[in-house]
């Protein structure tokens, strides 16, 4: 992999050229206005009071004004907010918003729920555009998104018709930096260390360099040109301990069932990535009557990763010595268990575009036509090779303590027992890859009048055309030997042979599990395959080359298809600003029509090498209300009603089918899923006693028609008499969904001079669910996957002097995370996320070194407190499936800006 300064050499003619361009002319209008000042002057206090006005306390003024004047319900960050979090993305800012959920993959956030409803269900826009995936689903991954490009993000929870369908939770609109945002000349730049300071505080203490850089300029106030550039170099490890499947069994033979652990093993991922974006966009004003943006923005991920395993595979022999306690097994022996040493190595290469126009036209002073036109584009290319050793029979171990903290212990020397290659008798290998494109082609045409029709003010029509895809191509050559002799005869030389069993094996890099206190259940290292000895041994460069480069020969079927929607909508929305006893009334209300055509294309009966193609269509009306009671110049009331949509997600709708013949599994998907649809209704009361307080309480309901969930059937797939645990989507009968959200900011102005910077934020989610989905053990019903009942956000932030400081605490409890995923067929077990908890600070100092250009020095920290991420099976914390643990992070860095 290239280093990040490579990258940013790449770039270096295009970054010089539009910067060069840029910042000409306003450099010498600078040049021209600070002739005669001192090139020493430090800012005074009165400069320190300006910082203050326009940084957090001002971005809470504007969060406010954008909430109290919207005709819907909505929560807003502005970009000065951004950047005082110890946030990396956007994902990561969009946590503290009320009703908002965000997962992490390795410590980072990466995907949003919207009041309990998973990143699949909700819409993200870049200014407008869809916001590319880049994998087998809809979500939007906020990696790819640095907050540095933001403006404004708007989070919308009830829309209006005149908004882009496909949404159940909500809506995200990402507004990037423009040039009209800040007129005249304005550079900014930052650079920062991130990482851990030591192996006692932190997973890796690896530091990586992170860069951004922003230039604009406005030309008389005719047309700007904004230009923003962000890189980061990041080494992460993150060590885990885990048990996959929890099974309901009678292992004991005593008639009653147990909960039984079948696959223990230590897991270690070392990951490196490099990323760079860069976004940029030209306003032109010809007249006060038009104007027309032209927005662009691309990210670059690259990441590699070394996934390094251990694992036990107890489901061959029926164990012995059980203790058992509340119907969990906890420790048991084993006659002849099987031991697998797996590592994996692969890459996922990701990239996104979205380039658009907006164009708007005052036709007259009473009409208005504008309109969106646009591409998105994501890519994702995942080359991955697995080799996994195997004792099939290791004689007898015994093993203990699974529990709350999932630190298990077995007898088995894994030091010395994985050293020599000689001692797996099977070597299992794969090396794959997939390839998976998406793009979505927007053209949308609005028309709106000013009018006089009573209690309407306006009216709003019109149509939009999008034309989405997914297409997707893989490969694989697996090549497995069940015995020494083959893979000697396979190889051909005894010297070669001897000299990779005497190699392949190696312990893994540095001291596994010390985030785990140095517990004396979890082994210093383990040993894993060399995988690129084991790739050179057993495949040639030309077999190679044709995975690289999706070879007709090594197709893998199941990972071959493509799906395409065209989608055409019209709507018609009316606005409403009236009285009502003295009240002012205002909102909208209109209806959104829908036609959804979908045609999907793989390789889905037992046959693989056999094509099909299923044709769906369906039309969706969907009415949407939001009205809003103004009850006096602090107070207001709000109450939305509308019906939604959200399509199912793409991995559900794949004809495609996958199997395991040996442990006899499969996965199928269903291209006849109707899509998510929903009932929802809004009912808010907000205060805004000052410019700088807010206070909000929502209720809001949910009930979703026909949501998707994974149904586990036994079937014959073959004729051959092999019963298969066969998994696919269906749409199942439904769920409601209920909440309350509350909402406080606060900046205490009324305080002394030096105390007038502190402020509080705090917000508070409940949600309940009631799902139709069943326990395959219990009977009980289910939450909705991915619900959190409770969630909570507390800030404490000062601003004054110079000096900017803020604790950031936030609170999600457990959810489920899937209904099937733990267990041996027939009775698998759902699996849930265990609550988790996050404290992260900042502190910055800024001062003048000139009269236009301004210095941050800044530090900040997340996840202070070293919390892990747990997975549990169904019944309690006793039945832990996995225990994620990535550290803390610390940044360090400078920030310099000049207007």
């Amino acid at each position: 992999m290239n280093s990040l300064f490579q990258r940013m050499l790449r770039g270096r003619f295009l970054v010089a050229a539009i910067s060069a361009v840029l910042i000409w002319p306003g450099l010498a209008l600078a040049q021209d206005s600070q002739s005669g000042a001192d090139e020493e002057t430090v800012a005074d206090d009165s400069a320190f009071e300006e910082i203050v006005v326009t940084g957090y306390r001002s971005s809470i003024r504007t969060g406010n004004e954008i909430k109290r004047n919207a005709d819907y319900v909505v929560d807003a960050i502005v970009a000065t907010e951004i950047g005082k979090l110890p946030d990396s993305n956007v994902a990561e800012a969009l946590q503290r918003v009320t009703g908002v959920q965000i997962e992490r993959e390795r410590g980072e956030g990466t995907r949003v729920a919207i009041r309990g409803l998973s990143a699949d269900l909700n819409r993200a826009e870049i200014n407008g555009m869809a916001f590319a995936g880049t994998g087998t689903s809809r979500e939007a991954d906020f990696r790819n998104v640095p907050s540095d490009f933001i403006s404004s993000i708007e989070v919308i929870k009830s829309p209006t018709a005149s908004m882009t369908d496909s949404a159940v939770g909500g809506w995200i609109n990402i507004h990037t930096r423009r040039p009209f945002d800040n007129e005249g000349l304005k550079l900014s730049g930052s650079f920062k260390m991130r990482g851990g300071p030591g192996a006692d505080t932190a997973v890796t203490d690896e530091y990586s360099p992170e860069i951004s850089f922003f230039v604009s300029n406005t030309f008389s106030d005719k047309i700007g040109a904004s230009f923003t550039y962000h890189a980061v170099q990041h080494e992460s490890r993150q060590d885990i301990l885990e048990d996959l499947f929890w099974s309901y069994l009678d292992v004991d033979g005593d008639g009653d069932s147990e909960y039984f652990p079948h696959l223990p093993r230590y897991f270690q991922s070392i990951v490196s990535e490099e990323r760079s974006a860069y976004t940029g966009s030209i306003q032109l004003r010809p007249s006060d009557d038009l104007e027309l943006i032209l927005d662009v923005t691309h990210s670059e991920r690259d990441t590699e990763i070394h996934n390094l395993v251990n694992n036990f595979i107890n489901w061959i022999a029926p164990p012995t010595n059980i203790v058992e306690i509340n119907d969990t097994v906890v420790g048991f022996s084993v006659a002849d268990a099987w031991f697998q040493s797996l590592s994996s190595e692969f890459e996922e290469n990701r990239e996104t575009d979205t380039v658009s126009l907006t164009a708007g036209w005052g036709v007259s002073e009473r009409a208005k036509i504008s309109g969106l036109f646009g591409v998105s584009r994501g890519e994702y290319d995942n080359p991955l090779f697995n080799a996994v050793p195997t004792m099939p029979g290791t004689g007898p171990i015994t093993f203990s303590e699974f529990g709350r903290d999932n630190v298990w212990r077995s007898d088995f020397d894994l030091v010395a027992q994985g050293q020599d290659g000689s001692s797996f008798p099977w070597f299992l290998m794969s090396h794959s890859q997939q390839l998976i494109e998406q793009e979505e082609a927007l053209a949308q045409v609005d028309v709106e009048f000013d009018v006089d029709w009573g209690a309407i003010s306006s009216f709003k029509a019109g149509a939009q055309y999008r034309d989405t895809s997914f297409d997707s191509v893989g490969v694989e050559l697996p090549r497995n030997f069940f015995s020494l002799a083959d893979a000697r005869a396979f190889i051909g030389n005894d010297s070669v042979y001897d000299s990779f069993l005497a190699n392949v094996m190696q312990p893994i890099p540095g001291v596994f599990g010390d985030v785990y206190d140095g517990n004396p259940g979890v082994p210093p290292t383990f040993w894993v395959p060399d995988t690129d000895l084991v790739m050179s041994t057993f495949y040639t460069a030309e077999e190679i080359a044709n995975l690289r480069n999706y070879d007709e020969s090594v197709l893998t079927y199941g990972k071959v298809w493509d799906i395409e929607e065209n989608i055409s909508a019209i709507y018609f929305q009316a606005d409403i600003d009236t009285t009502v006893g003295g009240l002012t009334l205002s909102g909208n209300f209109g209806v959104r029509i829908v036609q959804t055509d979908t045609s999907t294309n793989g390789f889905g009966n037992a046959d693989v090498n056999d094509p099909v193609h299923f044709d769906t269509d369906y039309t969706d009306v969907l009415p949407a209300l939001n009205l809003r009671l103004d009850l006096n110049d602090e107070m207001l009331l709000r109450l939305a009603a509308s019906q939604v949509i959200a399509r199912p997600t793409i991995t559900d709708l794949v004809p495609r089918l996958t199997y395991n013949s040996v442990q006899l599994e499969a996965s199928g998907g269903n291209p006849e899923l109707d899509p998510f649809r929903a009932d929802q209704i809004d009912l808010v009361f907000e205060y805004y006693p000052s410019e700088d307080t807010a206070v909000a309480v929502g209720v809001f309901y949910k009930d979703v028609k026909s949501f998707v969930e994974n149904q586990i059937v036994a079937r014959d797939l073959f004729g051959d008499g092999n019963i298969y645990r066969f998994s696919t989507p269906v749409n199942g009968e439904g769920a409601k969904i209920k909440g309350v959200e509350l909402t406080a900011n606060h900046v205490f102005t009324n305080l002394p001079s030096f105390w007038s910077g502190l402020g509080v934020s705090a917000n508070y989610t409940y949600v309940d669910s009631t799902s139709l989905s069943e326990s395959q053990v219990t009977g009980e019903k289910l939450p909705f996957p991915g619900l959190s009942e409770t969630s909570y956000n507390l800030a404490v932030f000062y601003e004054n002097y110079g000096f900017s400081s803020r604790l950031a605490y936030n609170y999600r409890d457990e959810r489920l995370a899937t209904s099937t995923g733990s267990g041996v067929f027939p009775l698998v077990t759902p699996i849930y996320y265990d609550e988790y908890a996050s404290l992260d600070a900042s502190i910055s100092y800024s001062f003048f070194v000139k009269e236009q250009t301004a210095v941050a020095l800044f530090v900040s920290g997340t996840n202070l407190t070293d919390e892990n991420q747990r997975q549990s099976g169904e019944g309690g914390l006793n039945r832990n499936v996995t225990t994620y643990a990535w550290g803390r992070t610390y940044e360090a860095g400078v920030r310099v800006t000049f207007q």
